[in-house]
């Protein structure tokens, strides 16, 4: 999952390198029966925030992360940054304050200077 991550930031594909990191997610659940651990959920939250997808995977990103039994101030923070570099402040304005309100521990401050 991380090298599809790494490469959707880097390659003229990132949007594949993002689909194929979430089908391995869906594997991992499906075929495999395993929950993935949030390392994993992050590989893919990561992946889909640096493609150059926009407001849908910021979006996706979104989905990925309520899916996602106990998500960590990493999953929040990088969902945040794929609203706020897609264009998406609102979202990402929304989403820090719905991380605040919950009390997930994360440096708030850094995440309201990125918007």
């Amino acid at each position: 999952i991380a090298a599809f991550a790494n490469a959707a930031q880097t390659c003229e594909s990132g949007n594949l390198m993002a689909q194929k990191a979430d089908a391995l997610l869906s594997r991992m659940r499906d075929r495999i029966g395993a929950e993935p651990d949030d390392y994993s959920f992050n590989g893919v939250l990561l992946a889909w925030s640096r493609t150059s997808g926009g407001l849908s995977s910021a979006r996706h990103c979104e989905s990925i992360l309520r899916s996602m039994r106990n998500p960590t101030h990493v999953s929040w923070s990088t969902v945040i940054n794929a609203y706020a570099h897609a264009g998406g402040a609102l979202e990402a304005a929304g989403l820090l304050k719905e991380m605040e309100d919950r009390a997930i521990e994360s440096t708030v401050e850094k995440q309201r200077s990125s918007l």
